[in-house]
């Protein structure tokens, strides 16, 4: 009796031991890389897209992003430091790339580059533009939330991006499109919807 008691200990222990040890290799391979989705303003994976954070060193990773956003496709890479193991913030440095889009319609004051010439100053109407390639380099701070044991975590975050490019955006097709340019009001207009400047995501991360 006490013989087939030990034994049953034994097997017991034995197996608790081997489901423990899987469980920690699933955790550990669970927090070293991770993939999915994210989405939001000036975020690196744009309006909607792939995000992924891959382990370099440490507490060092690899970030990625590749999505589309107001300024067309984008891909995004960079650097975070965090603790995995945990809940808690995290800061990053990224940057953007955007590739542009060919012809877009906008409602836009334009203006003569002459004085007094074409017309009155600041009259709108739709106009139709070519958006150039534009990047920016980006620091983050994210807050990482741990799920489902440390196999997937989701992310809320808050960044400032420096824009590269002043004006990538030009009119085409248009008679006068190298005599007229936007007016103050719409270049700021431009400036805001630009790839760059406060940007705000969020995301779902899967462990692999």
């Amino acid at each position: 009796m006490h013989k087939n008691c030990f034994l049953f200990l034994f097997i017991v222990n034995t197996v608790l031991l081997a489901q423990k040890k899987d469980s920690l290799g699933l955790l550990k391979k669970g927090y070293e890389n991770f993939i999915g989705f994210g989405a939001g303003i000036n975020a690196h994976t744009g309006f909607v897209g792939a995000s992924s954070e891959l382990k370099l060193y440490k507490l060092v990773f690899m970030r990625f992003g590749a999505g589309y956003g107001i300024w067309g496709p984008k891909v995004s890479g960079g650097f975070k430091i965090q603790d995995i193991r945990k809940n808690g913030f995290s800061f990053g440095v990224h940057y953007n790339y955007s590739f542009g889009v060919k012809s877009v319609n906008r409602n836009l004051g334009i203006q003569s580059k002459t004085p007094n010439v074409f017309g009155l100053p600041g009259t709108y109407s739709t106009y139709e533009l070519r958006l150039l390639p534009a990047s920016s380099l980006n620091i983050a701070l994210t807050y990482n939330l741990r799920m489902n044991n440390g196999k997937a975590k989701y992310y809320v975050e808050l960044s400032y991006g420096y824009r590269f490019e002043k004006t990538p955006y030009k009119i085409i097709d248009r008679p006068l499109s190298d005599l007229v340019e936007l007016t103050n009001r719409s270049k700021t207009e431009m400036r805001i919807t630009q790839p760059g400047g406060i940007g705000f995501a969020f995301g779902y991360l899967f462990g692999i």
